[in-house]
Parts: C-alpha cells; sequence; structure tokens
C-alpha cells in the first residue's frame, strides 16, 4: 500500500511529517530520529518536490530547509501559503546560517518557526512536539 494514499487524518494516526532538504545525510538523519519518535515521514529533496507532496499528502508539519536546488525554501513557504489545502501547515524552516536576515526572511515567507541544523535534534523535536500538541 503506498504510504502517500494510507495515511489517514484523524486523531488515532500519527503525525505525519515532510522533511525537506537537498542535503540527502541531513535529511534521512532528521527522518530516522522522527520515526523513532512514532511519527510519519516523508522527504523531499528540494521546495518543488515539497510544495507538490504538501498539496497531494496535507502533513500535520513541515521542517523546511532554506537553500535548495530547484525552488529553495522560501520561495516554496510562500507557495505553500498561498494554497488553501497547506495555508496552515506549521512550517518549521531549518538553516545552517544563523544570520537575522534568514530568520526574518523566513518569517516574512510564512514558517512558523526557526532552527539551527544540528546534530542534536532535540531543539527541533521540541518545536515539533510544541506545534503538533
Amino acid at each position: 500500500m503506498n504510504l502517500i494514499m494510507s495515511h489517514n487524518f484523524n486523531t488515532q494516526s500519527p503525525p505525519l511529517i515532510l522533511v525537506a532538504d537537498d542535503f540527502d545525510a541531513i535529511r534521512k538523519w532528521i527522518a530516522i530520529n522522527l520515526k523513532r519518535k512514532g511519527y510519519i515521514v516523508l522527504e523531499a529533496s528540494n521546495g518543488k518536490e515539497a510544495v507538490e507532496l504538501a498539496k497531494e499528502t496535507l502533513p500535520d508539519l513541515i521542517i523546511m530547509d532554506l537553500e535548495m536546488p530547484v525552488m529553495d525554501g522560501f520561495s516554496a513557504m510562500t507557495k505553500l501559503r498561498e494554497m488553501n489545502e497547506t495555508r496552515n501547515v506549521p512550517v518549521i524552516a531549518c538553516s545552517s546560517h544563523d544570520a537575522d536576515g534568514y530568520r526574518k526572511e523566513s518569517f516574512a515567507a510564512g514558517c512558523t518557526d526557526f532552527t539551527m541544523k544540528s546534530a542534536d535534534t532535540s531543539e527541533l523535536e521540541e518545536k515539533i512536539d510544541s506545534l503538533l500538541s
């Protein structure tokens, strides 16, 4: 059975999280840690893929890298906020750049929260738990 089609959107099913990052190792590391916590995880390797998957699957939350090929995270968040289906899905921007401009631009594009990329995913997991509770 296809994972995308098998996710049912009732309160009994685990939350569906979409992880968008062009760097395979980071995306897979985040996905492994979220799966260990019981989440269902989908992966996208660029912003265009993320927008398409989000529209198709209506995830409960999205983790969005900001610098990706094809479509960057800022543009993807803007598109997600323009679509009725994904307008209210929480998006955590995730970046290796801590410049104030990245944070401000992320929030201007529609992100719900911002975090730095780290091998320690505990801060990201706390933000996810808070947004999904």
